[in-house]
């Protein structure tokens, strides 16, 4: 089983099939192709996002369903074809066919938001993923994660 020496979590061990392929990389990390989903019993529904190839590269996601219930999410068909989804089928259903996983951002004196105008989007069969952006959505790249009438434990 390979493993990775990562920054946050020491020894990282994990089977080639858990490996999420990101034909494009991600925005501004354009060379970072190749991840996988780490999960913690103690810190869920916290999923991270582990570079495999910068150890010292991780994202903080939650499930966009976890920051907003009924969340909604239309994938471009350039997009669709990207993942890996056969054009003019049916739309991928999320859970079943696809994860949507929203990027935290915790700034410093704020409370941390979530990005649900561009979700990480993973085909759950072929591993394929991209983040996906949607400027015409109703949602923000800057979601509150606690109502402005809850104080974020995490200040």
């Amino acid at each position: 089983m390979p493993q990775i020496e990562t920054l946050p979590f020491g020894p990282l061990s994990y089977s080639d099939d858990a490996v999420l392929e990101f034909p494009a990389g991600l925005p501004a990390f354009e060379e970072q192709t190749r991840f996988v989903l780490v999960e913690r019993p103690d810190e869920a529904p916290v999923i991270f996002l582990q570079s495999l190839l910068r150890p010292d590269l991780t994202f903080l996601t939650l499930p966009a369903q976890t920051v907003a219930p009924d969340y909604r999410f239309e994938i471009p068909t350039e997009d669709l074809a990207l993942l890996g989804f056969p054009a003019g089928g049916p739309p991928p259903l999320p859970g079943r066919d696809v994860l949507y996983l929203a990027i935290v951002t915790t700034p410093a004196g704020s409370a941390p938001t979530a990005n649900l105008m561009a979700p990480i989007v993973v085909n759950l069969a072929s591993r394929r993923a991209a983040q996906v952006i949607r400027p015409d959505t109703d949602y923000s790249h800057q979601h509150p994660l606690f109502p402005p009438s809850q104080e974020s434990p995490c200040s």
